[in-house]
């Protein structure tokens, strides 16, 4: 199954960081549905693991896309799932968010032998965002 990192929130200009959860597509049809592994909350509130739910990314309004990073083996489903909600979460740092612990989650799969890729926080924004239509900043005001 591939193992994909959507990428969630309002398409208008936002400054602040988008929701990353990891999406483990459950066929090869481009607007299937996955099982989403994600952190809920915020760093002020608490960060948790949700459990994993099934859903459509591509239904969802706040849906800004994927990136593949891997696979997973069905037959290790299980498993995987258990190492994802074994990540640590890092709750009271404000300069950590649900985006850190995509990384941190990816190196830790790398290192239990997972065929999964560790890019860097910064790759994976640049992959995600280049999925983004151009938008006009707000701030910005007209050219001169």
């Amino acid at each position: 199954m591939k193992l994909c990192v959507g990428q969630y929130g309002g398409r208008e200009y936002h400054p602040g960081p988008r929701h990353w959860s990891f999406l483990l597509m459950l066929s090869e049809q481009p607007n299937s549905s996955a099982q989403a592994f994600q952190l809920c909350g915020n760093w002020k509130e608490g960060f948790f693991y949700k459990n994993p739910s099934t859903v459509t990314p591509c239904r969802s309004q706040s849906f800004l896309g994927k990136v593949e990073v891997g696979e997973v083996d069905a037959g290790k489903y299980l498993m995987f799932a258990e190492d994802v909600k074994g990540v640590p979460i890092i709750n009271g740092n404000q300069g950590w968010n649900c985006q850190d612990w995509i990384v941190d989650v990816l190196v830790v799969l790398k290192k239990k032998g997972y065929n999964v890729s560790t890019p860097t926080k910064q790759e994976l924004l640049t992959r995600l965002n280049a999925l983004l239509p151009p938008q006009k900043d707000p701030r910005v005001g007209p050219a001169k």
